[in-house]
């Protein structure tokens, strides 16, 4: 039922796969120029070469509102949520903030993100990680990884690579 694909082509347009079960054909504008894609339950986020972001789909929890995004370097997409790292090392985030998903001010230093179902997953430049939201299966374990690399989470799951 939440099984959600979107594709990147080399031309940077994104494209979805269709379950037959979901919503997971939301138009994506023409126009966009995407370096990388992000996917939540029933939307969808793309980072445009410019910094700019685009998000479609299910906007019910403010998901997609990420019209004023400028400067962005990456994304991720929980259930209901969007982060994205400006530039700067600042974060943003829309969407619904159950579990305290979108308690991510104050931090500096950022410089990865992902998500999880209900959980931001932050990458610091020290290798340190730091979650907000959702930490029960394990989840919580990872606020104790050190000398991480790069960070990709999904569903309950968060990957880590270690340096």
């Amino acid at each position: 039922y939440e099984n959600r694909t979107a594709v990147l082509t080399s031309d940077g347009k994104v494209t979805h796969l269709s379950n037959n079960k979901h919503n997971t054909t939301s138009t994506v504008p023409a126009s966009v120029n995407a370096v990388a894609v992000a996917v939540g339950l029933s939307h969808t986020v793309i980072l445009n070469a410019d910094g700019t972001v685009t998000a479609v789909g299910d906007n019910s929890h403010g998901q997609c509102g990420t019209e004023d995004w400028v400067n962005i370097v990456d994304i991720a997409a929980g259930r209901y949520f969007t982060l994205g790292l400006t530039s700067d090392g600042t974060l943003r985030a829309c969407g619904s903030s159950k579990c305290g998903v979108l308690t991510l001010r104050g931090f500096s230093n950022v410089v990865s993100v992902a998500a999880c179902d209900q959980t931001a997953v932050l990458l610091f430049s020290d290798g340190t990680v730091e979650i907000r939201g959702e930490s029960s299966m394990g989840l919580r374990d990872a606020n104790r990884f050190t000398n991480v690399d790069e960070i990709r989470a999904g569903g309950s799951t968060i990957i880590a690579k270690f340096r």
